[in-house]
């Protein structure tokens, strides 16, 4: 059965890696993220997690203006305002597994 996110409880979730899969594409220029909106609606969801105890990793991509790849980094910079966080700039390296596990 398919279940919304608030429908968990702390029993549940506590201690759990929970894996968030979020659209993290927040527009940019060169002194930054130039909108917050995607990023501030995604603290709430995050910000739920934390208080039921989970260990949340987030996954995302950044798109740059040519629609290439571009780094995640100004996103964890703005994250890390809020909570503690970690940023890994690879995936499936040890560096990545180490931090997940």
């Amino acid at each position: 059965m398919i279940r919304y996110i608030d429908e968990l409880t702390k029993e549940e979730l506590k201690g759990k890696r929970v894996l968030l899969r979020l659209d993290l594409n927040a527009p940019l220029d060169d002194n930054g993220i130039t909108d917050t909106y995607r990023l501030e609606k995604a603290i709430e969801t995050i910000d739920f997690l934390r208080g039921m105890d989970a260990k949340i990793i987030i996954l995302s991509h950044l798109e740059d203006k040519e629609g290439g790849n571009g780094s995640l980094l100004p996103v964890w910079n703005y994250l890390s305002g809020y909570f503690k966080t970690e940023f890994c700039t690879t995936y499936f390296s040890p560096e990545a597994i180490e931090k997940v596990l």
